[in-house]
């Protein structure tokens, strides 16, 4: 049987008594135990644990769906703002666009680019 020295050393041993075995149960603590009881303690800790994995796992399922429908959601959201955008342009009859043709704009005169274009064609005479 192997006995551990630290949490990745351990040392071949021998069981002194196969009447009983001390058992970790838990913070540093041992309680010595009958062979039967050992066993039945460790086969509960056992059923625990894959209760807790089961558990763990439909959570991470029920998670994933959650993801995948915030994701679609956003991407859903994105493309309507994009589709927004795309829709939404300047044109000459709403007080001139730089060389007199539509082109997209978020937010037709309220960029600072689309500004400062203006004060461009101002100074230059070029809008009216």
């Amino acid at each position: 049987m192997l006995v551990p020295l630290t949490s990745s050393m351990y040392i071949a041993g021998e069981l002194a008594s196969t009447k009983s075995v001390l058992v970790d149960v838990g913070t540093g603590y041992f309680v010595q135990k009958k062979i039967p009881d050992a066993k039945k303690y460790l086969n509960g800790k056992v059923d625990m644990l894959r209760d807790q994995l089961e558990n763990v796992q439909r959570t991470l399922i029920a998670k994933r769906s959650d993801l995948e429908t915030v994701t679609q959601l956003f991407n859903d959201k994105a493309a309507r703002i994009k589709q927004q955008q795309q829709q939404q342009v300047c044109t000459p009859s709403d007080g001139g666009c730089e060389g007199g043709s539509p082109h997209p704009h978020p937010h037709p005169h309220h960029s600072l680019i689309h500004m400062k274009q203006m004060e461009k064609l101002n100074k230059m005479g070029g809008a009216k």
